[in-house]
C-alpha cells in the first residue's frame, strides 16, 4: 500500500493473491470443554468455568475487532470456537463442513475420508463460532450465552454422569476437526505463495478444568498424545487455558499439566495455575496481544508463546 504502513497493507481473505506486501496472520481456534463441572458454579460464587470461557471469548474477538477497526492491522486474524464432548447433536455432517467448505466444487469429493470423519465428529464437537476475522456477529453469539439468552448447558453438555460422556475421548476429536477447519477456512494461508514470505500463525487454546478426566484410558491416552503430535508438527501451536474447577476452588488450586495435557501442549504458559477471575483471563490475553504486536512488527511469523 502507498503512502501507508506494513500494517495498514494486511490483505483481507478476499485480497489477490499477488498483494505487494503480506504479513502473516494469527489464527486462534478456541476448543471449550462441555464437561459437567465446565458448568457448575464455583463455591460461593455465581459464575461457572464456562462463563468464564465465554468472557474470554467476548474479549478476544472484540480485541481483534478493535485492531482492524481502529489499529488497522491484523485484517485477516481469524478467531473461532469449538465446544467439544457435547452431547449427540444428529447424524448430520459436522457444522464445520457446512461453515468451511470452501474447496472448490471439484475438490469436494477428493477424499472420502474426510466427509465420514465429519459425520461421525458430529457427535461430540460443535462449531459454535466459525473461524473466520471476527465481527459483530460473532460477538453477538457470545454474549447471548453471556446475558442467558441461550442456555449451553441445556443445548450441548451430556447428562450428569451420562456414559456417553465416560465413554468417549472428545478432546482427540476436537484436534481432528480443528486441523480440518484450519485447511478450510477462507482467512488461513498455510503456505507462503512468495520466497521468504512467513507463513500464517495457528493456534488451538484448550479451555478446561478437567485435569484428570477419568474417560482416559492408557490407549485412548496414547493415541490422544499421537493425534496431538501431529497437529504440533504441522505447525500448529497448543495451549492449554487451565480453568477452576467447582471442587478446586481458590488462589492455591492446582492444574495437574502432566497427568493429561504434559505431552499435549506445546507449552504451558500458565504453570499449573488454575484461572478463576477475569483478570486472570485478561492478564493471559493481553500478555498474547502484546506479543503478537512484535510479530507484526518483526515480519515474522511462528508464534512462540510468552512463559
Amino acid at each position: 500500500a502507498k503512502g501507508g504502513s506494513a500494517d495498514d497493507a494486511l490483505p483481507t481473505a478476499d485480497d489477490d493473491e499477488d498483494t505487494p506486501i503480506t504479513l502473516a496472520a494469527q489464527h486462534v481456534l478456541i476448543l471449550v470443554d462441555c464437561h459437567e463441572d465446565m458448568f457448575t458454579p464455583w463455591n460461593g460464587e455465581s459464575k461457572s468455568a464456562m462463563d468464564l470461557a465465554m468472557s474470554m471469548g467476548e474479549r478476544l474477538l472484540q480485541q481483534r475487532i478493535r485492531d482492524t477497526v481502529t489499529l488497522k492491522i491484523g485484517k485477516r486474524n481469524g478467531v473461532g470456537m469449538l465446544l467439544f464432548g457435547t452431547k449427540p447433536l444428529g447424524a448430520g455432517p459436522n457444522q464445520a463442513a457446512e461453515h468451511h467448505s470452501d474447496r472448490d466444487e471439484d475438490d469436494d469429493d477428493d477424499d472420502d475420508d474426510d466427509d465420514e470423519h465429519a459425520t461421525g465428529n458430529s457427535r461430540s464437537v460443535h462449531v459454535f463460532i466459525p473461524l473466520d476475522p471476527p465481527g459483530i456477529g460473532q460477538v453477538q453469539t457470545i454474549r447471548a450465552c453471556i446475558k442467558g439468552d441461550r442456555n449451553l448447558q441445556e443445548e450441548f453438555a451430556h447428562a450428569p454422569s451420562s456414559p456417553e460422556q465416560t465413554r468417549i475421548a472428545p478432546l482427540q476429536i476436537a484436534l481432528e476437526e480443528a486441523v480440518r477447519i484450519f485447511r478450510q477456512a477462507k482467512c488461513v494461508r498455510d503456505k507462503s505463495t512468495k520466497p521468504n514470505e512467513p507463513v500464517d500463525t495457528r493456534t488451538i487454546w484448550i479451555l478446561t478444568n478437567q485435569d484428570t478426566p477419568n474417560y482416559y484410558s492408557s490407549a485412548t491416552l496414547q493415541l490422544l498424545q499421537n493425534v496431538a503430535r501431529d497437529v504440533k508438527e504441522s505447525g500448529i501451536q497448543i495451549l492449554v487455558w487451565p480453568l477452576a474447577h467447582p471442587q478446586q476452588f481458590g488462589p492455591d488450586s492446582e492444574f495437574d499439566m502432566q497427568s493429561i495435557y504434559g505431552e499435549i501442549v506445546s507449552r504451558d504458559v500458565f504453570e499449573g495455575k488454575r484461572l478463576s477471575t477475569q483478570e486472570d483471563m485478561e492478564e493471559g490475553l493481553d500478555s498474547l496481544q502484546q506479543f503478537w504486536k512484535k510479530i507484526r512488527r518483526l515480519y515474522w511469523g511462528p508464534l512462540i508463546l510468552p512463559g
